[in-house]
């Protein structure tokens, strides 16, 4: 019940549920005999309300997730992205004149 995936996944609650990826990086030293490197991970979700979504899974994140004892967050951001774009319309129309 403390795991990252259990406190992520609540399945009693469909409308939380969120699309989410994982990318993993790795930089490896720069210069010869340097033994540090940096490896990580990018997670992206994608969601249509950040309240009703997203933080929800983030607050329960917070109380308790085990994943904790070999991460450390280092940053967040969050993005709108506006639907595609109709023939002979641009992207973002429906979000500028309501269509």
């Amino acid at each position: 019940p403390v795991s990252h995936i259990a406190r992520a996944r609540n399945v009693k609650a469909a409308e939380q549920q969120i699309f989410r990826r994982v990318y993993n990086y790795h930089s490896p030293a720069i210069t010869e005999g340097d033994a540090v490197s940096e490896a990580g991970l990018m997670f992206a979700s994608y969601q249509a309300n950040l309240e009703r979504q997203f933080l929800p899974i983030q607050e329960r994140l917070a109380q308790v997730d085990l994943l904790n004892q070999w991460t450390v967050p280092i940053g967040s951001s969050v993005w709108a992205i506006p639907p595609g774009a109709t023939e002979n319309g641009y992207v973002g129309e429906t979000l500028f004149e309501g269509g």
